[in-house]
């Protein structure tokens, strides 16, 4: 059960939040800054690379490196950008990789590289153009046979005038300045130019200050970075396998980060690797949690990451809680394990828009999922400044989130998401809470993927997606069951989605939707009812109080909300004294209870 106090300051639900062991902050950190600049290091190629290319000896990987990173993990795609995942540049890259793999000498593919960096260059994609540069110098000792074309001065040329980039500004572009500023010079140092104290000094501490100022403690980044999290995350420990190579230990407070931040990466792919919410794709997930692993101090940690290494999931009270939230950047994962074909639903706040993805074995909701409410005939818009995280809640059976945004008029809308881990069923509603009664006008998109096919039925409001990998139905539960039942309300395929829309009266509204992302259940018959709320042996108002049972399949749930303040109140044979209760029928025919917010 949630027992929400209530703040002092704000009236608010206050969230439970998970917490690692507090570390104190490193020594002599306080008020210190990562340049602005990327001014070159001192000493580090005083002379351009490559300059005399003739006689420079390239040197392969240390072997104790190269165990670290996986003798045969692809780590060049921990974490790749979108730009490269999706065009001919990857072929590139992965031949680079498997070069440096085989350690075998490459010089025909100088050609390829140095054709790719120009077609990025022309293109304007910065992004594109240092990480190919960066995959080169890894692969230095493998391209050096052919070091007197011009092809391989072409890439020195570009690896240089990356090393000594004057405006790339860590606040602005903070991924290309860590690619440029610290794991690029780290690469040259093993494969080019070896490193001189002074010089790996420098590059430890600026690794160390970009992960104090970009990571919060939790392992998050603010939201102008989380589309990037895979890239930075891969770059960040890319980093950190290679500073340790030399005996570089970090301080305890940003391997803690770091170690959260390898969670959260987790947390967030899909079915096939991408990062939700964002566009880096990890096309080596068992390489990049073996590396994690050999890095890491928490055991939970370490057996979760050898579970996505290996494909055998332990008992999930023996793993880290596979779903989890930032407060700050109003962001939030919902999943059923740490299995890649679980369902799993990602939710980011942004400006009081709520952006969605997520899914089981392939992607059904992706997009804007905010909706539009009128209330006697004004249409409300949404004060993004007040939105906050109103309730967290995570166990082995269950998540429960709900934000909070006030809208003009003195509405307030709350929006809920709560999933049924074990049985794969998303729950998700809008409830708005006026001052005073009146006709309220709800519509809403549900941003399904493009790719699925959207299937009415004949009689009813339930509406099928179909995929190539999956099924899933929805069910509007705040709606009717049949389309006969002489009410303006809709729920149908639309060209954005589904679109939901209902009218109600009265002092509050709300719209509730049940999805079964189990891909076998969701094929079978379903239904759902609603439920008489009774106070006082009297029913219950529609506007303050609402019940539903539904079944998929043979499975049954139960939904209460109420729209009001506490009050005792019975739906179907049992009393409850809370503000919303999520229950699932056992096989004995008694109601569990999955989320209960009082």
């Amino acid at each position: 059960m949630i027992t929400d106090s209530q703040s002092e300051s704000s009236g608010r639900k206050k969230p439970t939040r998970q917490k690692k062991k507090q570390l104190t902050a490193a020594p002599g950190s306080a008020g210190t800054s990562l340049p602005v600049v990327n001014a070159p290091l001192e000493g580090l190629a005083a002379e351009p690379i490559g300059q005399t290319p003739a006689t420079v000896n390239y040197r392969r990987l240390p072997k104790g490196l190269r165990s670290a990173f996986g003798e045969k993990s692809a780590f060049l795609s921990w974490g790749l950008p979108t730009e490269i995942a999706d065009s001919p540049a990857a072929k590139v890259l992965n031949k680079l990789q498997k070069a440096i793999q085989r350690d075998a000498a490459a010089p025909a593919l100088a050609a390829r590289v140095a054709e790719e960096l120009a077609v990025a260059d022309a293109a304007g994609q910065g992004s594109g153009r240092l990480f190919l540069s960066l995959a080169a110098a890894y692969a230095l000792p493998q391209l050096s046979d052919a070091q007197e074309g011009k092809p391989f001065a072409e890439i020195i040329a570009a690896i240089h005038s990356l090393v000594h980039q004057p405006d790339l500004d860590v606040e602005a572009d903070p991924v290309n300045w860590l690619l440029s500023a610290v794991e690029l010079p780290l690469v040259l140092g093993f494969t080019a130019d070896p490193i001189d104290s002074h010089r790996l000094a420098e590059l430890s501490s600026r690794y160390s200050l970009f992960v104090e100022q970009n990571l919060e403690e939790e392992g998050w980044v603010p939201q102008p970075v989380l589309g990037e999290l895979a890239v930075l995350h891969a770059a960040l420990l890319r980093c950190q396998l290679l500073l340790r190579q030399l005996n570089q230990r970090l301080d305890e407070r940003v391997a803690h980060r770091l170690e959260w931040m390898t969670r959260n990466l987790f947390r967030l792919l899909d079915h096939s690797g991408r990062q939700m919410l964002g566009g880096g794709i990890v096309e080596d997930q068992p390489g990049l949690a073996r590396a994690a692993r050999r890095v890491t101090t928490d055991e939970d940690d370490s057996r979760m990451l050898k579970a996505i290494e290996t494909g055998n999931f332990p008992p999930p009270k023996r793993l880290p809680e596979c779903s989890g939230y930032c407060e700050e950047t109003l962001t939030a994962v919902l999943r059923g394990n740490w299995g890649s074909k679980t369902a799993k639903l990602a939710i980011r706040v942004s400006e009081g828009r709520q952006l969605v993805e997520g899914g089981c074995r392939e992607t059904l909701l992706q997009g804007n999922w905010t909706p539009e409410i009128t209330f006697n005939g004004e249409t409300l818009s949404l004060r993004p400044e007040t939105t906050t995280l109103n309730c967290w809640n995570s166990d082995h059976e269950s998540d429960y989130l709900e934000f909070q945004v006030e809208l003009s008029g003195g509405v307030i809308w709350q929006r809920q998401y709560a999933l049924d881990k074990r049985e794969l069923v998303l729950f998700v509603s809008d409830v708005f809470l006026g001052k005073e009664s009146g006709r309220w006008e709800y519509r809403c998109h549900l941003p399904v993927s493009p790719e699925l096919a959207v299937e009415e039925a004949a009689d009813s409001r339930e509406l099928r997606l179909q995929g190539s990998n999956s099924t899933a139905l929805a069910l509007p539960l705040s709606m009717g069951e049949w389309k006969a039942d002489r009410s303006d309300d809709a729920f149908v395929a639309h060209e954005q989605g589904l679109e939901a829309r209902q009218t109600r009266r009265g002092q509050g509204c709300l719209f509730a939707v049940a999805i079964d992302l189990d891909p076998k259940r969701s094929q079978r018959p379903a239904t759902w009812r609603h439920l008489t709320v009774g106070e006082n042996l009297k029913p219950v108002a529609r506007d303050q109080a609402l019940a539903f049972r539904f079944q998929f399949g043979r499975q049954q749930w139960l939904i209460y909300r109420s729209l009001t303040p506490l009050a005792s109140r019975t739906y179907l044979g049992q009393n409850v004294y809370s503000e919303f209760a999520f229950d699932r029928f056992a096989n004995d025919g008694t109601a569990e209870s999955l989320v209960c917010v009082e």
